[in-house]
């Protein structure tokens, strides 16, 4: 079940415009992101779930951005140019010709740098998955 409805993307979030025929499987595929990179859990007792929405939506508009329904099957093209792996999450470094930026991904899909700082500000990410990935948060 994805952590976000249309009408909170829509309007609450304020997304980017996601085709009808992708919303909701890019939802669910970035609920699924969300819980493959937490350290515990979801539970809607415990948990800030207006905060857990708003990482999934960042998730899903950047899944969407990388190439949506083609960015979760890997068919995305990429200019992935260096990685580094570690069991089965990785970083990859990609070039363009005017700047170079990084990219999370979890089993090659692509994960949002805000909505790791979401999951991370609400206690739910393991330090080591996003140290040292030229990410900087205020008091590391």
């Amino acid at each position: 079940m994805a952590y976000l409805t249309k009408q909170y993307y829509v309007e609450t979030f304020h997304g980017q415009t996601v085709p009808d025929d992708q919303f909701d499987r890019l939802a669910d595929m970035a609920s699924d992101v969300i819980d493959a990179i937490v350290l515990v859990p979801i539970n809607a007792e415990k948990h800030d779930m207006q905060k857990i929405a708003k990482a999934a939506a960042y998730e899903m508009e950047y899944l969407y951005q990388e190439g949506g329904l083609d960015a979760i099957t890997g068919k995305a093209t990429s200019g992935m140019v260096q990685s580094e792996k570690l069991d089965e999450y990785s970083i990859s470094e990609s070039q363009s010709d005017t700047t170079k930026q990084q990219t999370l991904t979890v089993n090659g899909i692509p994960v949002s740098a805000l909505a790791v700082a979401i999951l991370r500000s609400l206690g739910l990410m393991c330090r080591w998955w996003y140290a040292g990935r030229g990410l900087h948060y205020d008091g590391d």
